[in-house]
């Protein structure tokens, strides 16, 4: 019975003792909550884009790197079947009948694809996750750069129906 009396004031002081801090640790309003949560949020997505920082820009390089590849394929390609075509199809008396028309698509499809890589590496030069909407640069990045493969993709066909043509000159 002793121990119930000394219960009951520790209860009193304690619930006294900790009921300030309770309420003082509680938030205003809702609004004022609603835009702590926000701060938080806008501080740790800036923290992960910073960490991801240098893994994005080091993939933004490598996809450039490899659309230039594949444009200097393309052309060397090109070079080389055009080369048969002027030392090998036509000394032999054969010729392509729609051959300039050809040669002029590809070079059509060549300037397309330059000028999709360059808008694309505009796009996206100086990205920093400070800057203002790095979630959108890296969105319009991306579908610059479906572009570029669309463009690349038609580049590709153009090449690859010159070679037909002249392999089937050749062959007649």
């Amino acid at each position: 019975m002793s121990s119930n009396k000394l219960l009951l004031p520790v209860l009193i002081f304690s619930s006294l003792v900790f009921l300030p801090v309770v309420s003082a640790a509680k938030p205003s309003s809702p609004s004022a909550i609603k835009e702590r949560v926000q701060n938080r949020l806008t501080e740790v997505k800036l923290k992960v884009c910073q960490n991801k920082e240098q893994a994005i820009t080091s993939r933004i390089n490598r996809l450039s790197n490899l659309s230039i590849n594949m444009e200097e394929n393309f052309a060397s390609h090109s070079a080389r079947v055009q080369d048969y075509y002027t030392q090998k199809v036509l000394p032999s008396g054969k010729s392509v009948a729609n051959y300039a028309a050809l040669v002029a698509d590809i070079s059509t499809k060549k300037s397309t694809v330059d000028s999709a890589m360059s808008q694309a590496r505009t796009r996206v030069f100086g990205f920093s996750c400070t800057g203002d909407d790095p979630k959108g640069q890296l969105n319009q990045y991306r579908l610059e750069m479906q572009n570029v493969k669309q463009a690349l993709q038609q580049y590709r066909t153009s090449v690859k129906n010159l070679l037909v043509a002249v392999r089937s000159a050749k062959s007649v």
